[in-house]
């Protein structure tokens, strides 16, 4: 991938209009690695019984990046920046690293979903999976971009095993109760 720049794209999805994402984002999404999520249907088999239950992860991803930056947005007008002390900077960066924890947090499920996770190695779940993932395809593009440091952050946000208080919370909004994962899940498949 080296340095090379693509635009990024408008992607129409039918819960939430037009997403749009940056170069980064993009150059991130092309990757095969990533490209394989549209052939990972979100619901494992269910399509087999209810035909209209044919939505994959690569829709799923792009979604919980969208409700996802809503909540953040949401948040950072309610007073986020000064409850974790964040200068402009600062919230425009965990932003940043917080969409892509967002868009890649389910890189890491086997085919099938969760009905074949058990083929994962023992002790090993999707989430560490995309955590290894992570690290392993997408570290030089996303430094190369951030920052040094900036790839391992996103996969232990994504990974589910925050570095610090601000990922821990960064992780919090993307897979709590109340998370963005859960939100696009819902109403992608209620």
């Amino acid at each position: 991938m080296g340095g090379r720049r693509v635009a990024g794209r408008e992607y129409r999805d039918p819960l939430y209009g037009f997403i749009v994402t940056d170069d980064l984002e993009q150059r991130i999404i092309d990757h095969p690695v990533f490209q394989r999520l549209r052939n990972i249907r979100q619901l494992a088999t269910t399509y087999l019984v209810y035909p209209s239950a044919a939505h994959t992860r690569f829709e799923h991803a792009l979604g919980v990046m969208e409700v996802g930056t809503a909540i953040f947005d949401s948040l950072a007008k309610q007073g986020l920046p000064q409850m974790l002390h964040w200068n402009d900077d600062d919230l425009a960066f965990n932003r940043r690293i917080f969409r892509l924890a967002c868009l890649l947090h389910d890189v890491g499920h086997p085919p099938f979903s969760h009905a074949s996770e058990s083929l994962l190695p023992a002790g090993v779940s999707h989430e560490t999976m995309t955590q290894r993932i992570v690290n392993a395809y997408f570290t030089d593009t996303i430094d190369g971009e951030l920052g040094k440091g900036a790839a391992a952050r996103v996969a232990a946000i994504a990974g589910e095993v925050p570095l610090n208080q601000t990922d821990s919370f960064l992780m919090e909004l993307l897979a709590g109760d109340l998370g963005a994962d859960r939100m696009d899940y819902l109403q992608r498949d209620a």
